[in-house]
């Protein structure tokens, strides 16, 4: 799964699906070094750095957990249940003082972030009618791009709100995104 994987300056956050769990490395000059591993309060697939935090979406909530250089609070600051909650958790980015969400089940979310922590509960960003699958993201600032696999759509969410939604393109079914300068580039499974 995309997002399965994080890295932020010389730290690196890895789900485990199967332990529920995610470990966290550290890059020094003999290579990667486990520093921690964490548990999680539902099976992890995705994770994303920023605010000075950790922010783990598992198949049913998402959490945050506080960073303090290279070590981090094994118990969570903050979580809150995902919208539909049936485990189609695809993944998670930051987008400002929010966190955007994608289930497969046809819903993207964002969970507003205080000093960095998850507060309050999810907040649906509503997607046209037939709009089917969102899977994967990007995110740049206040700016998430987000792939609406079955439709062969990408969106533009800002604020809470999807200020766009246009055809990928060449690409059908687009699952995966990358933002690389001014360009957005995506794949599919």
């Amino acid at each position: 799964n995309a997002g399965g994987v994080a890295a932020a300056g010389r730290l690196v956050a890895v789900v485990n699906f199967g332990s529920q769990s995610v470990s966290l490395f550290e890059l020094t000059n003999d290579g990667f070094v486990l520093t921690d591993t964490v548990n999680t309060i539902s099976k992890p697939v995705s994770v994303a750095f920023g605010h000075g935090h950790l922010y783990v979406l598992g198949t049913t909530s998402v959490e945050s957990h506080q960073l303090h250089g290279h070590d981090i609070e094994v118990a969570s600051d903050g979580s809150t249940a995902l919208l539909r909650a049936d485990e189609s958790a695809a993944q998670v980015g930051v987008v400002g003082d929010q966190l955007l969400i994608t289930e497969k089940s046809n819903t993207v979310e964002t969970v507003s972030l205080q000093a960095g922590a998850v507060v309050g509960t999810a907040i649906e960003v509503p997607i046209p009618a037939g709009s089917d699958t969102p899977l994967g993201l990007t995110t740049r600032g206040s700016v998430g791009y987000v792939t609406i696999a079955h439709s062969d759509e990408v969106g533009l969410v800002k604020g809470g709100q999807l200020i766009t939604l246009v055809g990928s393109g060449s690409q059908h079914a687009p699952c995966w995104l990358a933002l690389v300068g001014q360009s957005l580039y995506s794949s599919n499974s």
